[in-house]
């Protein structure tokens, strides 16, 4: 307990905030960039959570992307049931990627990664990074 008490999260955030948030908004537009010229068939979904601000509606516009925020159940279900996922630093997405069906995971770099097991080389699901 002695070490918990000396965690200064104000200190650790100064150096990278290790939280839970979507992806921001230019890296969202690159990495659509990126799949719509590795796989130019596929649609592209976001499954949300609250209210998308301006900045995500203009790519939602942009990229004709379908936007999801139905219950938690039905949205882990599409995204454990796709074939190409993209999660973000977020746990609600990060079940969906154990549990994923599909052929493609695209995840960021963060550091639940090491204490979840999707660094370890005993992961054997296709997963590419991201930063």
């Amino acid at each position: 307990t002695d070490n918990v008490m000396k965690y200064a999260r104000k200190k650790m955030n100064s150096f990278s905030p290790d939280t839970q948030v979507p992806i921001c908004p230019k890296k969202l537009e690159f990495l659509i960039n990126k799949l719509k010229k590795e796989y130019p068939l596929k649609e592209i979904h976001i499954v949300k959570n609250g209210k998308l601000s301006i900045d995500y509606r203009k790519i939602v516009k942009d990229y004709n992307i379908k936007v999801h925020s139905n219950s938690p159940d039905y949205d882990t279900w599409l995204m454990i049931n796709s074939d190409i996922l993209v999660v973000s630093k977020s746990f609600f997405s990060m079940f969906a990627c154990y549990l994923h069906k599909g052929s493609k995971i695209y995840a960021p770099m963060w550091g639940s990664g090491v204490s979840n097991g999707i660094l370890s080389k005993y992961n054997k699901a296709n997963v590419e990074f991201y930063v």
